[in-house]
């Protein structure tokens, strides 16, 4: 009888180690986290990049500073993708790996990426139509004073056109 009692208790001993093995597993993963202290920059330039969103899986996100730096707080341990993303560089994934050992520090390069905007199609008219003007076209009047003062800045008079009247393009050679 006494064998059938040790067998028992062994048995009942090695179902608790059994089921919660895992569990001892899962909360050691969970609890070994780093703090990621990274710098976004412009791949060509090495400027950094301003109010770019950089995110972590399960952690959230932030933006990065003026001198392209974040800061991201208990990232879990093992191999986490950063997804960085900014208006004017698009969307960049860098997987890296977390050691679960203290601060890690995080160097993130991002080129220029073209957006793709759907076209706009603008189409205006006036509260007078066609027949109150004089003419189907249209007039802009710059003052001498606006143009000397724009010379005296140093903008050429093609930019000061160009930026000035609208439907005109100017550079220094030629104006159409």
């Amino acid at each position: 009888m006494r064998r059938a009692g040790r067998v028992r208790i062994s048995g009942l001993v090695g179902l608790i180690v059994l089921v919660g093995t895992p569990f001892a597993l899962w909360a050691q993963t969970v609890t070994e986290t780093d703090e990621l202290i990274g710098t976004v920059l412009d791949a060509a330039t090495g400027a950094p990049v301003a109010n770019a969103s950089v995110t972590a899986p399960q952690r959230g996100g932030v933006l990065t500073g003026a001198d392209g730096r974040f800061r991201l707080d208990g990232v879990p341990a093992g191999l986490v993708v950063l997804h960085v993303e900014h208006i004017a560089y698009g969307r960049h994934d860098h997987p890296i790996e977390v050691d679960g050992e203290g601060t890690g520090l995080v160097l993130i390069s991002v080129s220029p990426v073209a957006i793709e905007l759907k076209p706009v199609l603008v189409d205006a008219e006036s509260t007078w139509g066609l027949g109150g003007r004089s003419s189907p076209s249209s007039r802009n009047v710059i003052p001498r004073s606006v143009i000397a003062a724009s010379a005296s800045s140093g903008v050429s008079l093609g930019d000061f056109l160009g930026r000035e009247v609208a439907g005109i393009s100017a550079s220094s050679a030629s104006c159409t």
